[in-house]
């Protein structure tokens, strides 16, 4: 939360992140779905659809930019393209990073409402300073 109450960054369960480059499709079936762009090797995804019975594919949202479409966890020659991932957060808010504990130190870079990160450690509060 912020000093206003907002809240800013949420984590998430439902956090994958790519293991191998892989295709974002429009639709679910494989037969008919046309490529909206391919994800990156550690792109942040969020899952958005809850699983199917015996489908690997599912929808997604990518952090990097909103865009949501079908994507293929694992295929069925063993190779695993999205592995979940613990600890992420994914930023609701606007919020800066700065480059120590304190507000009043430097801001390194602004999270974007979307952008999903890794925490390394639980959150802690924080006084002073302005946003």
């Amino acid at each position: 939360r912020n000093q206003n109450g907002i809240v800013v960054a949420q984590e998430h369960q439902n956090v994958y992140k790519c293991t191998v480059p892989i295709a974002m499709t429009d639709v679910a079936d494989l037969e008919t779905c046309s490529m909206l762009r391919k994800i990156e090797i550690g792109e942040a995804l969020e899952l958005l659809e809850p699983s199917s019975e015996g489908s690997e594919r599912r929808m997604f949202r990518a952090c990097k930019d909103g865009a949501e479409g079908w994507i293929t966890i694992a295929g069925n020659q063993g190779n695993v393209y999205l592995k979940p991932v613990t600890k992420h957060y994914i930023c609701r808010e606007a919020s800066p990073v700065h480059s120590g504990l304190g507000a009043e130190c430097g801001v390194l870079h602004v999270l974007m409402p979307g952008e999903a990160f890794m925490a390394f450690e639980d959150p802690k509060e924080v006084s002073g300073g302005e946003q």
